[in-house]
This record gives structure tokens, C-alpha cells and sequence, in this order.
């Protein structure tokens, strides 16, 4: 049986080689159904929509290796402290 899975990638040398990104803050099923994401200029910050449980979502690179971290920042459902 084929369980679809999502995934983000990170490059950090002008897409010569990428990485699949590793966060404990975004499954599978989340990559899948983000509609945009966007890095502000010449930082490690960036904004996700359109995920599952979030409309709006931010994010921040680590600065050496693949991990990655999500904040909600407005939920669907729920206040957005519910998921802090």
C-alpha cells in the first residue's frame, strides 16, 4: 500500500545540493498542504500558509545542519496559545 508523504528540502549553497529538512513541529501531512512559503531577505526566518490546523505559521532555519522550527501563529480551530 502507498502512504503519500510530504517533505521539505533546504539548500544553503544556491541549490548546488539539497537536504530534506528535519523538524519534530512538521509531519508528512503538513508538507503536503502548505500552499506558499517564503523567507524574508538574508535571514533564517520565513512564513508558511495554508497547513492543516494553521493558517499562518512562522518558521526559522537553524543556522548549521537540516532542523528547522514552526510556530502557529493563527489556528483554524483554536487559539493559537492551545498549540504553544
Amino acid at each position: 500500500m502507498f502512504n503519500p508523504d510530504g517533505y521539505l528540502s533546504i539548500t544553503r549553497d544556491g541549490g548546488d545540493t539539497w537536504d530534506r529538512a528535519r523538524a519534530n513541529s512538521i509531519m508528512g501531512t503538513d508538507a503536503m498542504f502548505m500552499t506558499d512559503i517564503a523567507f524574508f531577505p538574508n535571514t533564517v526566518t520565513g512564513i508558511i500558509s495554508g497547513v492543516i490546523i494553521e493558517r499562518l505559521s512562522w518558521i526559522r532555519l537553524w543556522e548549521q545542519g537540516s532542523w528547522l522550527d514552526r510556530f502557529c501563529k493563527e489556528c483554524r480551530y483554536k487559539d493559537s496559545n492551545d498549540y504553544a
